[in-house]
């Protein structure tokens, strides 16, 4: 996996160098990134991640010495109005609350909980991290909790909390607390709460959705690059050793050469975090994958073809007794309908109804 911003910071810790966190907590009408966005800044100004870029983020960059002065977190307000998003260099309006809070290298509590973060990141698990932020004008020492799905936390933050199958269900302030938490379908994106005048934010943490483009042709090419730029861990697979290089497909996470196109499913693990992309280059090897993702739990399924050849193969995969309303979910024409013929064009529609798909999932 690529580093991200709790690699960077990492990074810079163990070196001696401290950090600086910025982390959209709040957010209303349109603005750049939305809650959760952080970026990671080190003393020499260098950056991972982004909260929107601009003059917002050298605002950000101008308090560095401050922050880390004080060894206190605080929440920066930003108006992002037509003036003021002009101002800004921006084209977006709304408003954006960032909570800015210094990380060094003597902070042992919190360099083992990027860690942890870090770990689990690398091996493709989540959590959840809950971080203790100021109230109105307050400059706080922020204090954390990362739960990770396994069950364990480190932090200096004591909550209760339950897990099933890999999801957090209900969370408490401590184990006696009778303040409680429900996330009926478990927490998909970022939220503030408070408890007795003290706010929290807590965030899920790790294990971005998987997209296996399968098929290594020239749309896969095009499509490798874009999946991996908007977030997605991307996985390549193809029958042929010469199309699955390195050289293809540089900033994909992995490669993967098949025998053949009928047990691709053995060679991967598919869940709800897994988005399957068909871009095979025959319509019988199009069949074989799409019968294996269908016996999936991939959350998203697409499937690239013409009107009639997707006809046809849905008709051959109900006489081998698959249901209507399961082929009804798969994305085929694959991608969103913007009139695209280029490999370019085509991978450009498929991403963006991955970044559409993927929303829905955070609802």
């Amino acid at each position: 996996m690529k580093m991200n911003e709790f690699h960077f910071a990492l990074e810079n810790l163990k070196a001696g160098h401290p950090v600086i966190l910025a982390t959209i907590i709040r957010q209303m009408g349109s603005s750049p990134r939305g809650k959760g966005a952080r970026l990671v800044m080190n003393q020499t100004r260098q950056i991972a991640g982004s909260v929107g870029g601009g003059q917002l983020e050298e605002r950000i960059k101008n308090s560095f010495e401050t922050v880390i002065t004080d060894r206190k977190a605080r929440i920066f307000d930003f108006t992002l109005s037509e003036v003021e998003a002009e101002s800004l260099e921006m084209i977006c309006g709304g408003s954006i609350s960032i909570l800015v809070e210094p990380i060094l290298p003597d902070q042992e509590i919190l360099i083992s909980t990027i860690q942890k973060i870090v770990d689990l990141s690398q091996n493709q698990k989540h959590g959840w991290l809950i971080s203790q932020i100021p109230g109105d004008g307050q400059e706080i020492d922020v204090r954390h909790v990362f739960i990770s799905a396994e069950g364990q936390a480190v932090g200096n933050l004591d909550f209760g909390f339950e897990i099933d199958s890999g999801t957090l269900k209900n969370l408490k302030l401590d184990k006696a607390s009778p303040f409680e938490i429900n996330f009926n379908k478990g927490l998909l994106s970022a939220q503030e709460f408070s408890i007795d005048g003290q706010y929290y934010f807590i965030e899920p943490i790790g294990k971005m959705i998987t997209c296996f483009i399968i098929g290594a042709g020239h749309i896969a090419q095009k499509l490798a690059p874009l999946v991996r730029l908007v977030g997605f861990t991307t996985v390549i697979l193809d029958d042929r050793p010469d199309y699955i290089s390195q050289e293809r497909f540089p900033t994909a996470d992995q490669t993967i050469l098949l025998e053949d196109f009928q047990n691709v499913i053995e060679h991967i693990q598919v869940d709800p975090d897994s988005f399957l992309v068909i871009v095979t280059r025959g319509h019988s090897s199009d069949k074989a994958v799409l019968g294996q993702a269908l016996q999936t739990q991939a959350s998203y399924i697409g499937m690239i073809g013409s009107r009639r050849k997707i006809a046809l193969i849905f008709e051959a995969l109900k006489k081998e007794g698959f249901d209507s309303g399961l082929l009804d979910k798969v994305h085929s024409p694959i991608g969103l309908s913007i009139g695209a013929e280029t490999p370019e064009e085509i991978a450009i529609s498929i991403v963006a109804e991955m970044i559409q798909e993927r929303a829905k999932l955070k609802k």
